[in-house]
């Protein structure tokens, strides 16, 4: 049963809504909840294939194991499924060239098929290996995994790496990954085989990360730092805000009216605002998918993304038409006779409180970038050991 926990933590939420594709310049509007269950998921991929495992041989007798090991890890995929169901409409308004809804239900539905039927065998094949050891249950169940679990999964996963390159897919195709390889193993297949198989996943994961692809993880990733960059140079760049209030007549500048000294005192508050962006952690889930990267060196310590909010000072200095402005000017570099009047010209708060909230939306979606990117890193890394592995068994 642990095992079952694991499959249907692995994934779920992406086999319910792909987010491939997506436009660059909107992919900061997808909802940061939406942008955490994806990083929640990439982590758990990312923890699932951090260890390659034992040898080809010994990985029978250690599934119980390793299943516990990483079913702990995997069980929080889960709950992010309701909010991944609740944003799917948002989802698709953004995602450009890939398959209808329709069709990616349908592979969707495939590979639960598979998955269903091989957590059944999963269960016999445990409860037998029990009561009798591995090698009699991999006799009883080795060609039900062969006809049940491993054609299946062939060709529903072949027709869909072979037709759709898509990032966004590659949580699905973990899963599928996994699942085919440790079916092969249970089945006691070929090694020739599954060789052959772990190559095709390879290619796939390879190919979506191209950087001949405009669409592919690399140009989307390339494309959202320069963005952060881009705000983050706007909400923090030290610009201050000036108006002036109405000036005030106070009088002559001499009472006396002398003639050497004629003119009238004329008194204005200006306003002075500095808003600034500032970093600061992120809290809930955010936080805790945040540390967790950083645990699996996704994520340097000192370069980990950052919440922002805008850090707004203000204050007013009364200045005269004389001595004040001239001082005010050496101090400023302002000339406060071109200011605009404080109640015809909007503060800058709002367009830089805007820019410090589309900055965490575009740090929130690297987050998820990033939750793709090590969990296609971590796949490789899991075909390769397997690879060089099976080598050394021939």
């Amino acid at each position: 049963m642990q095992r079952r926990t694991l499959l249907k933590g692995i994934g779920a939420s992406f086999l319910t809504g792909p987010v491939a594709l997506l436009k660059p310049s909107v992919a900061h509007a997808i909802e940061p909840a939406t942008c955490i269950a994806i990083a929640q998921a990439g982590i758990a991929v990312v923890r699932m294939f951090s260890k390659g495992g034992p040898d080809i041989a010994s990985m029978i007798a250690a599934q119980t194991e390793m299943i516990k090991a990483m079913s702990a890890q995997l069980g929080v995929i889960d709950q992010k499924l309701g909010l991944i169901m609740r944003q799917l409409d948002e989802i698709r308004q953004l995602i450009e060239g890939i398959p209808t809804a329709t069709v990616l239900e349908s592979y969707r539905a495939k590979i639960l098929g598979v998955q269903q039927r091989y957590l059944d065998a999963i269960d016999l094949y445990s409860a037998t290996q029990e009561r009798e050891g591995t090698q009699a249950a991999q006799r009883k169940y080795a060609d039900h995994f062969e006809r049940f679990v491993i054609e299946d999964l062939y060709r529903a996963r072949s027709d869909l790496l072979s037709t759709y390159t898509s990032f966004s897919l590659v949580p699905l195709v973990a899963k599928a990954l996994w699942i085919e390889t440790d079916a092969m193993i249970m089945a006691n297949s070929d090694g020739e085989l599954i060789s052959r198989r772990l190559r095709q996943y390879d290619e796939w994961f390879k190919a979506v990360a191209s950087p001949d692809d405009k669409s592919g993880l690399p140009a989307v990733m390339a494309s959202t730092a320069d963005r952060i960059t881009k705000l983050r140079d706007e909400a923090s760049s030290d610009t201050k805000f000036y108006c002036a209030n109405p000036w005030i007549n106070k009088g002559p500048l001499c009472p006396g009216n002398d003639d050497w000294c004629r003119g009238e005192v004329m008194e204005s508050k200006i306003y002075i605002e500095n808003a600034l962006a500032v970093s600061t952690e992120f809290d809930g889930d955010a936080k805790t998918a945040v540390l967790e990267m950083v645990e699996l060196g996704i994520f340097a310590q000192d370069k980990r993304p950052w919440s922002w909010k805008l850090d707004t000072k203000k204050e007013e200095v009364v200045v005269d038409n004389f001595f004040g402005a001239a001082f005010f000017k050496q101090e400023h570099n302002v000339d406060v006779f071109t200011l605009t009047e404080c109640s015809k010209v909007p503060t800058a708060v709002p367009q830089r409180e805007a820019r410090a909230t589309e900055l965490t939306k575009a740090s929130l979606w690297w987050i998820a970038l990033c939750g793709f990117e090590h969990s296609r890193t971590s796949s490789l890394s899991f075909i390769e050991d397997k690879l060089v592995k099976l080598a050394k068994e021939r």
